[in-house]
């Protein structure tokens, strides 16, 4: 299935998932507000809510553990306040560790998703797919009727199929 840009659905799913792992928030931010807004492809769509969210996600989950040293620095200052002291040396190589761990799993695991995405395809993140088939009307086990003009979604890789195929086109999964 081709996008309105003239390339294949997968290719600009791919793209996505190679935005955010290249060029930051503002170029992902750009190209997902062009599909949401432009792209008529659900599975595309969806492609790119999951490429923002994996993003967001490892960036608050290292937000987090960045905090742990700054929680300690606070404590040991309200502790010197009563001439006291609290300081945990190790820790700070604990957050650094946690950091690089971080860093690389979210490298690769975009890098897993926009090779997937290029054969039209996903890896299942449960919390992440559970939200965003909550978010956009989510599909159940069997495909989708879209109504009066007789196509259905596939729910495996979201490609359009007709009302009488037994089988996905795009994927093979069973309508």
């Amino acid at each position: 299935m081709k996008t309105k840009l003239g390339i294949s659905t997968g290719l600009l799913g791919a793209a996505l998932f190679l935005t955010g792992l290249f060029s930051g928030y503002t170029v992902l931010t750009l190209l997902a507000g062009y599909v949401l807004l432009f792209e008529q492809d659900e599975w595309l769509k969806k492609t790119a809510i999951k490429a923002f969210t994996v993003c967001i996600g490892f960036s608050v989950l290292s937000a987090l553990v960045g905090f742990v040293p700054n929680a300690i620095n606070l404590i040991d200052a309200v502790a010197s306040v009563f001439n006291g002291t609290f300081y945990i040396g190790f820790i700070s190589n604990i957050v650094n560790l946690a950091q690089v761990i971080l860093t690389v799993a979210e490298k690769v695991l975009l890098l897993l998703l926009a090779f997937k995405a290029l054969k039209h395809s996903t890896v299942k993140i449960n919390i992440v797919d559970r939200l965003i088939d909550e978010e956009c009307g989510g599909h159940d086990t069997k495909t989708h009727k879209t109504g009066e003009n007789g196509l259905r979604f596939c729910t495996n890789c979201g490609s359009q199929i007709s009302d009488s195929a037994a089988f996905c086109p795009k994927c093979g999964t069973k309508g």
